[in-house]
């Protein structure tokens, strides 16, 4: 399962990663759309890709996944 979201505000984005990898998704596709709620420079959307990735590690931790 492939997810495909906008770049959502504040920590729905946390939420929405954190989820998609404990329900099984191989891949999140974040795409900045005309609607996106904010846009983000290319260096803060890389800190940001960090954190999303850690949220994604410590849920396949939590919900016993072996592939990250």
């Amino acid at each position: 399962m492939t997810i495909i979201a906008g770049i959502l505000r504040g920590q729905t984005m946390d939420a929405l990663v954190r989820d998609a990898a404990m329900l099984g998704a191989v891949a999140i596709v974040p795409v900045h759309t005309e609607y996106t709620a904010e846009s983000r420079r290319a260096q803060a959307l890389n800190a940001h890709v960090a954190r999303w990735r850690r949220i994604i590690i410590g849920a396949c931790k939590q919900c016993g996944r072996a592939v990250v």
